[in-house]
Protein backbone atom coordinates (compact mmCIF):
# COMPACT_ATOMS: atom_id res chain seq x y z
CA UNK A 1 0.00 0.00 0.00
CA UNK A 2 3.03 2.45 0.43
CA UNK A 3 4.24 2.10 -3.25
CA UNK A 4 0.61 1.89 -4.84
CA UNK A 5 -2.14 3.08 -2.02
CA UNK A 6 -5.08 1.88 -2.01
CA UNK A 7 -6.31 -0.02 -5.23
CA UNK A 8 -9.59 -1.09 -6.64
CA UNK A 9 -9.34 -4.91 -6.65
CA UNK A 10 -11.08 -7.70 -8.07
CA UNK A 11 -10.85 -11.17 -6.53
CA UNK A 12 -10.68 -15.00 -7.46
CA UNK A 13 -10.72 -17.03 -4.04
CA UNK A 14 -12.26 -17.34 -0.73
CA UNK A 15 -14.10 -15.22 1.08
CA UNK A 16 -11.13 -14.27 3.54
CA UNK A 17 -9.64 -13.33 0.61
CA UNK A 18 -11.79 -10.64 -0.32
CA UNK A 19 -12.07 -9.63 3.56
CA UNK A 20 -8.38 -9.42 3.98
CA UNK A 21 -7.93 -7.74 1.07
CA UNK A 22 -11.04 -5.08 1.94
CA UNK A 23 -9.19 -4.85 5.72
CA UNK A 24 -6.15 -3.87 4.04
CA UNK A 25 -7.89 -0.72 2.58
CA UNK A 26 -8.23 -1.56 -0.88
CA UNK A 27 -11.24 -1.34 -2.68
CA UNK A 28 -13.04 -4.89 -3.74
CA UNK A 29 -15.22 -4.81 -6.47
CA UNK A 30 -17.73 -7.71 -7.96
CA UNK A 31 -15.99 -10.28 -10.79
CA UNK A 32 -18.93 -8.95 -12.66
CA UNK A 33 -18.19 -5.25 -12.61
CA UNK A 34 -17.38 -2.84 -15.77
CA UNK A 35 -15.80 -0.64 -13.56
CA UNK A 36 -12.14 -1.40 -14.44
CA UNK A 37 -9.79 -2.42 -11.51
CA UNK A 38 -5.98 -2.01 -11.06
CA UNK A 39 -4.95 -5.67 -9.80
CA UNK A 40 -6.78 -9.43 -10.35
CA UNK A 41 -5.84 -11.44 -7.54
CA UNK A 42 -6.18 -15.17 -8.12
CA UNK A 43 -6.56 -17.38 -4.82
CA UNK A 44 -7.85 -21.05 -4.49
CA UNK A 45 -11.28 -21.13 -6.74
CA UNK A 46 -12.57 -24.49 -7.71
CA UNK A 47 -14.95 -22.75 -10.01
CA UNK A 48 -11.68 -20.30 -12.03
CA UNK A 49 -11.78 -20.60 -15.74
CA UNK A 50 -10.03 -18.75 -18.07
CA UNK A 51 -13.05 -17.25 -19.38
CA UNK A 52 -14.39 -15.92 -16.20
CA UNK A 53 -11.09 -14.10 -15.90
CA UNK A 54 -11.49 -12.34 -19.53
CA UNK A 55 -14.67 -11.51 -17.93
CA UNK A 56 -13.22 -10.06 -15.59
CA UNK A 57 -11.13 -7.61 -17.54
CA UNK A 58 -13.38 -5.95 -19.64
CA UNK A 59 -14.56 -2.80 -18.98
CA UNK A 60 -16.91 -2.14 -21.58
Amino acid sequence: MEKYGNVRVKTFGTLALEQSIKSSGHIVLSLGSKEPCDVVVVGRDPSFTYEKLYDCTRTN
